[in-house]
């Protein structure tokens, strides 16, 4: 995750390699203050910050999300703007959820995204 400025910088630097590997990739960019809206919006406050992650994406989630996601177990699953937030309370090691919608975002758990948000301008 990328802030501000700091993202133009980056596509640059990764530019020749994209040209010439014609990689494609993804970059998901938030501000510092959209970085906090997440961490105040995360529905399982209360569950450890270690086993909860924020799935930032480019876009909402769309509708039919849910319909999409298998070997769903004990983990809980809530939706945010741009973000899929999702508890883990036996851990990630032996999960067997799948989320396609993941595929296009990246995972951050709530102890990573405090300090984004603390630390971002």
């Amino acid at each position: 995750m990328v802030n501000g400025a700091n993202s133009l910088g980056i596509c640059r630097h990764w530019h020749p390699v994209v040209s010439i590997c014609r990689i494609a990739f993804n970059v998901v960019v938030r501000t510092g203050p959209e970085i906090a809206v997440v961490l105040a919006a995360n529905p399982f406050r209360a569950a450890a910050p270690n086993r909860t992650v924020a799935i930032f994406l480019k876009t909402p989630p769309r509708a039919n999300l849910l319909d999409t996601i298998t070997g769903l177990a004990r983990e809980e699953i809530a939706f945010g703007v741009r973000e899929i937030y999702v508890h883990y309370p036996d851990g990630q090691t032996n999960t067997t959820l799948k989320i396609p919608a993941a595929n296009s975002g990246t995972a951050r758990n709530m102890n990573t995204v405090e300090k984004l948000a603390k630390h971002s301008p």
